[in-house]
């Protein structure tokens, strides 16, 4: 505080000033205490945490208290919603983790599978073809093997690798062929212990013929089935 005469400094709750003499009235003396009081409380940062006002503290107390009584009458809730969180955070690492998936290859047909259905084919068409001549006396009778109960047998082999040959099932194919070979070698047995007297009188047709080529050719193009795909596949995956 200074005097309003001649500008020295007071003490404070001085009456008088100790240069001049001129009293200092209690108004000054007021105003410049509440100037004072007001500046200090200024430069000191007020802290809302460290002096809570009643207002917030009771907002704050009101705003913990509903919390808590909504956990407690809704505890599913919380408790989903605690599970939706961790799922969700369980589900972001596994997706960053995951890589990408490895390219679907694409079945597409082989020379295999041309070979065997020519040799399906083949074998199709010799089922109507002479399979063998039966000559006695100067009469001859032909036999084709649709006529016989195993030319059944063939015909449903044959349709049925030429049908998942198309669906390129490889192995399966095989599978196939090779009982095939089998009916083809109980055919030849049969025809030799039935005919073996009469041997000299009976002539192997065409039928026959394209019956054991159809069925070879039905077996190399399903081996060579498996054996290409599986070099494709190991080609796309070097690429």
């Amino acid at each position: 505080m200074f005097c309003k005469h001649c500008g020295k400094q007071l003490t404070d709750g001085a009456k008088f000033c100790p240069d001049c003499g001129t009293p200092v009235s209690a108004k000054a003396q007021h105003t410049q205490q509440h100037f004072e009081a007001t500046t200090s409380h200024k430069q000191t940062p007020y802290n809302e945490a460290a002096h809570p006002t009643p207002h917030n503290h009771e907002h704050r107390t009101q705003q913990t208290a509903k919390t808590a009584s909504h956990n407690r009458t809704h505890p599913t809730q919380t408790i989903n919603h605690t599970k939706s969180s961790v799922a969700g955070a369980m589900n972001y690492t596994a997706s960053d983790m995951t890589t990408d998936p490895a390219p679907k290859v694409r079945r597409n047909f082989t020379i295999g599978n041309i070979v065997t259905w020519i040799g399906c084919f083949l074998a199709f068409i010799s089922m109507f073809m002479t399979f063998a001549t039966v000559s006695i006396l100067g009469f001859s009778q032909t036999v084709t093997l649709f006529d016989t109960n195993d030319g059944k047998l063939f015909l449903a082999v044959i349709l049925a690798v030429a049908i998942i040959n198309f669906f390129r099932i490889d192995i399966i194919s095989l599978i196939g062929s090779c009982v095939g070979v089998f009916f083809l070698l109980m055919e030849y047995k049969d025809a030799a212990d039935k005919l073996q007297q009469f041997s000299s009188m009976v002539h192997y047709g065409i039928g026959r013929m394209l019956l054991t080529v159809g069925i070879i050719l039905m077996v190399l193009g399903a081996v060579a089935s498996i054996f290409l795909r599986k070099k494709n596949v190991k080609l796309n995956v070097l690429q």
